[in-house]
C-alpha cells in the first residue's frame, strides 16, 4: 500500500477534519427541517382560507362596491396561492430530507455488510437495499412526515373552529368523530370474514391441486364425478365467503356514509337552533365556515391514525436494520506473520557492537489458525517456516481444503474486518482463480480508487507484460463488464499487477491456470515464478510442480506436510525451503 493511504491517513471518527465535514451537513439538515415546519404550518391554513372565503361570499350583493369585490378576490387568491404552494414546497424539502437520510442509512448498511467477510451473497444485500429500504422510506420516514402534516392541519382547523364559536365548535368536532367509530364497529367482523375467505380459498386451491395430481387414481377408481362434486362444494364455500366479505365491506361503507351525513347535518341543525335561541353567538355564514373547516379536523386525525399503523408495520425491518448497524461480529483467530530477517535487523540495531553477528537466513514464519468449514475442521493450527522468495506448490485432492488454507493464511475468514490494515493485509496478496474486474478502466481496476502515482501503475503493468498490450494509453483502457475486453491471461496478469503495486511480499494463488488454456497457463506460472515474491500456489496440474522449490501436500486425511515427508519423488530443497509443524491453537 502506498504511503499516506493507510489507516493512519484516514480521519478517525470524532477528529477535527470529520467534525468540520459533518458540521455544515447538520446545519443544512436543521435548516431544511425548520423550513419544512414553517411551510407545513402555512399549508395547514388551507382549509381555514377556504372556509373564510366561502363564508364571506354571502356578504356581497349587487349593491356592493366594485373595489370591495376586487379586494376580496385578490386577497383570497393570494392566500390560496400561498397556502397551496406551501404544501408542494414542503414536499420537495421532505423529499430532500428523506433522500439524505436514506443515503446515509444505505451507505452505513452497505459498508457494514461489505466490511466483514461473510457468506452473504450480493443478491441478498441488493434485495434488502431495494425492498426493505423502500418500505422503510415509504412506510416509515414518509409516514412520519404525513403524520406531522395531518396533526398540523387538524390542530389549525380545530383552533379556527373553536375561534368561531366554542360551544358550536365543540359540537361540530364531536360529531365529526362519529365516522371514525365505523372501523372499530366493523373491524372484528371484517377481519374474521377476511380470514374465513383466505382459509376457504387456500383449502380450495389445495384440493384443486391434489385433484390434478391424482388424475390417474381418479381414472383407475372411477372417482371423477365424486371428486368434481367435492371440488364444487369447496369452490362454493370459497366464493361465498368472498361474497360475504364484500357485502360486509359495503355495509361498513354505507354505515360510514350515514354517520358522515349525520356528522354534517345534525350539528348544522343544532347550530341553527342554538343561534335561534341565542345560546351561541354565531351567524349562518359562521356555520358555513365551521362546516367547511370541521372536515379538516377529524379527517387529518383519522389519516394520522392510519399512518401510525403503517409505521408499526415497519418495526421488524427497523429492528433488523438497527441490529445490523449496531452489532459487531466477534474477531476471528487470524494468521500471524513474522519476518525473521527484519526481526534480526532490529535486534542488531538495538544490540551494542560486540563484533560480527551471525548471518540469519531470510525466512517468513506464518502461524495459521485451524482451518474449518462449517462444523468440520479441515486442518489443525499450523506453523509454516518458509525461505523468502521461494516458490511452493500446494497440492492435494479436490475438497481437501487447499483454498480454505490459503484464505486462512491471508486472514480472509468469516467475520474478518476488511477495514483493518495489519501485517496480513500489507504483506500477503491473493491471486484468485477468477479475479473480478470492474466495468471501469485499468487505472481503477489497479487502484480501486486509491491514490497511486502513474509511474507506479505503469511499472506494475510493465512487470506483468501488460504495458504495451493495452494500447498507447493503457491506464485508461476500458476493461468491460467482468473484463470482457481482456483475455483470461490478461485478467490474471492484471490481478498480479494489483499485488505488485501494493508491494506484497507473499503471494498466494489458487489454481491460477484453471480457467486458462495451456499456453496462457504456462505464461502465468512462468511469470509468477519469475517474481521475487514468496509464492504458494495451489494447483491440480502436476506438470508445474517439478519447477517449484518445494511442495506442500494436504492429504486425504487432512494432514499438511512437505512432500518429502510424504515420500514424494520431487521434494525440492525440502525443509530448507519450507517446514511445517502443528502448533497450539491461535486465539
Amino acid at each position: 500500500m502506498s504511503k499516506g493511504t493507510g489507516a493512519a491517513a484516514v480521519a478517525q471518527p470524532g477528529s477535527e477534519d470529520q467534525q468540520l465535514k459533518q458540521g455544515p451537513s447538520h446545519v443544512r439538515q436543521a435548516a431544511r427541517f425548520a423550513g419544512y415546519a414553517v411551510l407545513m404550518v402555512i399549508s395547514g391554513f388551507e382549509g381555514v382560507v377556504l372556509a373564510q372565503a366561502v363564508s364571506s361570499i354571502p356578504q356581497f350583493t349587487a349593491h356592493s362596491s366594485l373595489r370591495s369585490m376586487i379586494i376580496f378576490g385578490v386577497t383570497y387568491l393570494a392566500l390560496f396561492l400561498i397556502t397551496w404552494s406551501a404544501s408542494p414546497l414542503a414536499t420537495m424539502i421532505e423529499n430532500i430530507i428523506i433522500r439524505d437520510i436514506v443515503i446515509e442509512k444505505k451507505k452505513a448498511f452497505i459498508e457494514t455488510k461489505l466490511r466483514y467477510v461473510s457468506a452473504a451473497k450480493a443478491s441478498e444485500v441488493i434485495s434488502r437495499i431495494n425492498n426493505d429500504f423502500d418500505l422503510y422510506s415509504d412506510s416509515y420516514l414518509k409516514a412520519k412526515f404525513y403524520i406531522a402534516v395531518d396533526l398540523t392541519t387538524g390542530i389549525v382547523s380545530m383552533a379556527y373552529v373553536l375561534w368561531l364559536s366554542v360551544p358550536v365548535g365543540l359540537m361540530f368536532i364531536a360529531f365529526s368523530l362519529l365516522p371514525m367509530s365505523v372501523p372499530r364497529i366493523f373491524s372484528s367482523v371484517l377481519k374474521k370474514a377476511g380470514e374465513r375467505w383466505s382459509k376457504n380459498t387456500e383449502g380450495f386451491n389445495k384440493v384443486l391441486s391434489d385433484a390434478f395430481s391424482s388424475q390417474h387414481s381418479l381414472y383407475t377408481n372411477g372417482a371423477f364425478r365424486a371428486v368434481t362434486a367435492y371440488l364444487r362444494s369447496r369452490l362454493d364455500k370459497s366464493e361465498s365467503s368472498k361474497c360475504t366479505m364484500g357485502n360486509l365491506q359495503e355495509l361498513a361503507g354505507m354505515v360510514a356514509s350515514l354517520f358522515a351525513a349525520s356528522s354534517y347535518m345534525i350539528p348544522i341543525t343544532l347550530g341553527l337552533l342554538m343561534m335561534h335561541a341565542g345560546w351561541a353567538s354565531i351567524t349562518g355564514t359562521g356555520l358555513v365556515a365551521m362546516f367547511l373547516a370541521s372536515d379538516r379536523v377529524c379527517g387529518p386525525f383519522r389519516a394520522a391514525t392510519g399512518h401510525f399503523n403503517e409505521i408499526a408495520t415497519t418495526k421488524e425491518i427497523r429492528e433488523e436494520m438497527r441490529k445490523t448497524l449496531s452489532e459487531t461480529p466477534g474477531a476471528p483467530a487470524l494468521a500471524q506473520v513474522e519476518d525473521t530477517a527484519a526481526a534480526q535487523t532490529q535486534i542488531d540495531a538495538d544490540a551494542p557492537a560486540q563484533g560480527e553477528t551471525a548471518d540469519v537466513a531470510a525466512r517468513v514464519i506464518v502461524k495459521v489458525p485451524a482451518v474449518v468449514h462449517g462444523d468440520t475442521t479441515l486442518l489443525q493450527s499450523q506453523r509454516l517456516d518458509i525461505a523468502k522468495g521461494k516458490k511452493i506448490a500446494l497440492v492435494g485432492p479436490s475438497g481437501v481444503g487447499k483454498s480454505s488454507l490459503l484464505n486462512a493464511m491471508q486472514g480472509f475468514v468469516v467475520d474478518r474486518d476488511m477495514q483493518s490494515d495489519d501485517d496480513l493485509v500489507r504483506q500477503i496478496g491473493f491471486i484468485e482463480q477468477r479475479p473480478f474486474i470492474f466495468d471501469e478502466n485499468v487505472r481503477f481496476n489497479l487502484t480501486f480508487g486509491e491514490p497511486f502515482a502513474d509511474d507506479r501503475l505503469l511499472s506494475a503493468l510493465e512487470q506483468v507484460g501488460l504495458l504495451h498490450e493495452l494500447g498507447d494509453d493503457p491506464l485508461n483502457y476500458e476493461c468491460g463488464q467482468n473484463g470482457s475486453h481482456l483475455s483470461g491471461g490478461q485478467i490474471q496478469r492484471l490481478e498480479i499487477a494489483r499485488a505488485l503495486l501494493r508491494r506484497k511480499q507473499i503471494l498466494l494463488t489458487d489454481e491460477p491456470t484453471a480457467s486458462l488454456d495451456e499456453h496462457n497457463g504456462k505464461l502465468i506460472v512462468a511469470l509468477l515464478r519469475s517474481l521475487p515474491n514468496t509464492l504458494i500456489m495451489a494447483t491440480h496440474d502436476l506438470q508445474y510442480v517439478k519447477d517449484f522449490d518445494a511442495i506442500l501436500e494436504i492429504t486425504p486425511d487432512h494432514q499438511l506436510a512437505t512432500a518429502n515427508e510424504q515420500g514424494a519423488d520431487n521434494a525440492g530443497a525440502g525443509a530448507d525451503v519450507v517446514s511445517v509443524t502443528t502448533s497450539a491453537p491461535l486465539v
